[in-house]
């Protein structure tokens, strides 16, 4: 039986008034459009949190 490989990040958003939004994802690039669409209701359109400061693959 092959094992199957995952790949998944954790990254940190910021806000200009540093507000910070932690989340984990299996494609970033994804995920990073999705916040910034800036849907009405959620944490990081709420507080305007747009700014990718770091990320790390395992």
């Amino acid at each position: 039986m092959q094992k199957r490989e995952y790949q998944f990040y954790v990254y940190i958003l910021s806000s200009r008034s540093r507000n910070l939004y932690i989340g984990m994802t299996n494609d970033l690039i994804r995920r990073i459009a999705e916040h910034r669409e800036m849907k009405p209701g959620a944490y990081t359109a709420q507080y305007n949190i747009q700014r990718l400061v770091y990320f790390e693959r395992f």
